[in-house]
């Protein structure tokens, strides 16, 4: 099964003991940790167990690094290919209402199954706490975050807006579908991470700043209007919380 697995790439900074690299270390497929040049010594030990990339300059945001990622995946030979955040802890399927952890190549070889039963341009798989529940298999056209996979070929002419410094996912998301592609979301695999944010290292400072959510939601608001994304102020202890809800029905697709 092993052997079948996508290449995965893994951008993380500042994170060597991050858990996923742990977790999937053993895993027979091409593996790839996309590092700041500033990091080099701190994944040193890596090297055993995955290819070491580095960027071209440091401290340039995860959007920067994800577009360095995606171009040097383009020029492999592989058709897809994994991108994953490096704080994943473990994988799951869900049955009968719960959730039933599975080891990473299981999760990720199902999910290829189901990407190749569409043309579809990303795949993903569920947030752990959404997917215990879930009844369906998969949804398409929906957000697609933190343990995603390319179509090299369906996605060349999208890229990550480095004007977004969080929201990132959401706003290439959009870009896929604005160009009628698919995206394809497993329901019933899943990964756990902690809350955005939480852990240090990767995007803990940037999380941290103070009304970086507010600015991050209004610009995505701005660029792609209400039709699609309803900018939301709720109440939370006193404090004004600003969202993005993006109205994923637009892109709603009957399957029969």
């Amino acid at each position: 099964m092993n052997n079948e697995i996508h290449p995965i790439y893994i951008a993380s900074k500042n994170r060597p003991e991050g858990k996923l690299l742990e977790l999937i270390k053993n895993l027979k497929t091409k593996k790839f940790i996309i590092i700041e040049p500033q990091d080099e010594n701190k994944y040193k030990k890596w090297n055993k167990f995955y290819n070491i990339i580095k960027l071209e300059k440091n401290n340039q945001g995860l959007y920067y690094a994800r577009n360095f990622t995606k171009k040097y995946a383009e020029q492999q030979k592989e058709l897809w290919y994994w991108v994953i955040d490096d704080d994943i802890s473990n994988f799951f399927k869900s049955n009968n209402n719960k959730n039933h952890k599975i080891p990473p190549e299981q999760a990720l070889y199902e999910a290829q199954n189901f990407f190749n039963l569409m043309p579809i341009s990303l795949g993903a798989l569920e947030y752990q706490q959404y997917s215990w529940s879930q009844k369906k298999d998969f949804r398409l056209n929906g957000y697609a975050d933190c343990c995603v996979c390319f179509n090299k070929e369906r996605t060349l002419n999208v890229n990550y807006d480095l004007n977004f410094q969080l929201k990132g996912d959401r706003d290439i998301a959009l870009q896929i579908l604005s160009k009628k592609n698919y995206i394809m979301r497993c329901l019933k695999l899943s990964f756990s991470c902690p809350t955005f944010g939480a852990n240090k290292g990767g995007l803990h400072e940037i999380y941290n700043k103070l009304n970086l959510e507010k600015e991050m939601s209004i610009k995505l608001a701005k660029k792609w209007g209400k039709n699609l994304v309803n900018l939301q102020i709720k109440n939370n202890n006193g404090e004004e919380r600003y969202d993005a809800k993006i109205n994923w029905n637009k892109f709603k697709v009957n399957i029969t």
